[in-house]
């Protein structure tokens, strides 16, 4: 237990200097009517983790706690993006029920969320179309529906119950509720930045890891679940943290690259530039204390895909790339962490080159293995010979890259799907984006823009691991919010239209042109009408076939 209240006391201090930042500097991102509900419900939560005697007693806590934060005026899918990465997402196995059933089902706390604050939404828009959306409903129900169905192959019928329960609330549940869920431009505002502070408040703690050489939050993993990690390791002399997850270094690193990526569409919002570099420093400190080569290169190669989101995005990808060899190039000359980072480049350094070689031999031999089955895969493929070849020291296979790992268990019909749905929304996304107004809806379209980055960011990095913990709700989320931003884009659209038609209309007005009166017996008497020729000019059969005074929602598109 003292080593508990030690890492409780550092755990404080990092999440203190995580908030510190977000709430001087970062002021603009976190809506302040949100602040105070954050705040505690962040320490509330550390607290309870760090104290708690077992992982059964602190997700039942959470569960109270997550019900009551429901009950008040909160939005859920808001708390649901802050809290996502608040506590590592270790299991507690629920065992030995009445009726002869052994073993039920691991509850983390990620699942916990999407359990109480995402799941009344998600049935209650289950049966929602959305317009422009089709091909991305179709892959993710397609894909949820064949890994359902093939969880039950050669395996008992509670064990595949079991599986479709946490695809259910893992995947199905977070797609329904952010894609449906948010109605307003605003919302949508406010769900992004509340996983913008969450994924900052992590990267300071990760830092504060780093630097202090100890895995925090490991602690709670080891002490209370009660759950082995391989938690200490070291690349280029530094320690690979993993913040808020505990012995997950590559987690961290692929939270820190979206986190890098939506930080784009809210530098508007941030005070001055300085201001801003200090979260993007804040969030590549937290990149570095990872030490993931996958995740700083999602990194570089989401931040060149976000340009495609701006106006002249050749000229953009330019000027990034020339401020990035300028920045570059001084650190990789004259400074020991540069060439640290230099060396760990994969075919390039020869850093920890065993990783390398391992995923190479891996896709090697996976792509062997998917042969035999390449349809749909097969629920035994760990047992051929060329999977048990890759059994690691630890007395692991370990499946460092998602879509192989989904092609070996479900073949790559379900894969092809899964990728299918991650690609299509992230283009609508991008499409919805560029044709927003430059000036006008400069905020939003950063918004999309970062959207779209982040989404494709992450689908770069998962090729160098596995959807462990977070990194599948995560997804879904993103994917669930690349598609709201399509609507929020077209109810924008449609506003900026409106407000171009008015413009038109109150000029056309002061022209010289004769008025047409409206007859006596019309029922607008008394109203003045546009002139006939405006009226053509704007494509207006009558002077109210358009209300400038509607009020615009996403149920509308």
């Amino acid at each position: 237990m003292r080593l508990q209240l030690v890492a409780l006391a550092y755990a404080l201090v990092a999440s203190g200097m995580g908030w510190a930042l977000l709430l001087t500097v970062g002021k603009g991102i976190l809506p302040e009517e949100d602040r105070t509900r954050y705040l505690v419900a962040w320490f509330v939560l550390t607290v309870g983790m760090f104290l708690s005697p077992n992982g059964s007693v602190f997700l039942i806590g959470a569960f109270v706690f997550l019900l009551v934060l429901r009950r008040g005026n909160a939005d859920p899918l808001a708390c649901c993006a802050f809290l996502l990465a608040a506590a590592p997402p270790a299991g507690v196995a629920i065992q030995n029920l009445p009726g002869g059933i052994n073993y039920l089902i691991d509850f983390t706390f990620p699942l916990i969320l999407s359990m109480i604050l995402l799941t009344p939404i998600a049935l209650s828009k289950l049966a929602q179309r959305l317009p422009g959306a089709g091909a991305t409903d179709a892959c993710v129900f397609g894909f949820l529906l064949l890994v359902f169905l093939l969880g039950f192959r050669e395996t008992s019928f509670t064990s595949g119950l079991r599986s479709g329960t946490v695809w259910f609330f893992g995947a199905l549940v977070p797609y329904l509720a952010f894609s449906r869920g948010i109605v307003s431009t605003e919302q949508l505002t406010r769900v992004v930045s509340s996983l913008v502070a969450c994924l900052v408040i992590v990267a300071v703690i990760a830092f504060v890891a780093s630097i202090i050489r100890w895995q925090i939050y490991d602690v709670v993993v080891k002490k209370v679940f009660g759950t082995f990690q391989f938690g200490y390791i070291v690349r280029a002399g530094m320690l690979r943290t993993g913040g808020t997850m505990g012995g997950s270094p590559i987690s961290l690193g692929v939270m820190m690259v979206v986190a890098l990526m939506l930080l784009n569409g809210f530098a508007r919002n941030v005070r001055g530039r300085w201001q801003l570099a200090a979260l993007v420093g804040a969030c590549l400190l937290g990149l570095l204390a990872s030490v993931s080569r996958g995740p700083m290169i999602g990194a570089v190669f989401a931040l060149f895909t976000y340009q495609l989101s701006k106006p002249n995005p050749v000229a953009s990808g330019m000027k990034v790339g020339v401020l990035g060899l300028v920045g570059i190039i001084p650190l990789v000359l004259f400074t020991s962490t540069g060439r640290d980072l230099l060396a760990m480049i994969p075919f390039v350094g020869t850093e920890d080159s065993g990783s390398v070689t391992y995923r190479q031999d891996l896709a090697a031999a996976g792509w062997t293995v998917i042969q035999r089955n390449p349809l749909f895969g097969s629920p035994s493929f760990l047992d051929t010979p060329e999977m048990e070849a890759m059994r690691q020291g630890q007395g692991i296979i370990d499946l460092v890259n998602t879509y192989l790992a989904y092609a070996l268990q479900y073949g790559i019909v379900p894969t092809v799907l899964f990728v299918v749905a991650i690609l299509s929304s992230a283009y609508l996304a991008l499409r919805e984006a560029r044709r927003l107004d430059v000036e006008a809806d400069a905020g939003l379209r950063a918004i999309g823009g970062g959207l779209f980055a982040a989404l494709i960011g992450y689908a770069f990095t998962i090729a160098t691991t596995s959807l462990t913990g977070v990194l599948s709700p995560l997804g879904w989320i993103l994917i669930g919010l690349n598609v709201a931003f399509v609507r929020s884009a077209r109810v924008a659209a449609a506003s900026s239209s409106s407000r171009e038609v008015v413009r038109n209309v109150t000029e056309l007005e002061h022209e010289d042109a004769p008025a047409l009166p409206i007859a006596a017996s019309s029922p607008h008497e008394g109203v003045s009408s546009l002139p006939q020729r405006a009226r053509s000019s704007i494509g207006l059969q009558t002077p109210f076939d358009f209300d400038p005074t509607r009020r615009w929602n996403l149920d509308d598109v």
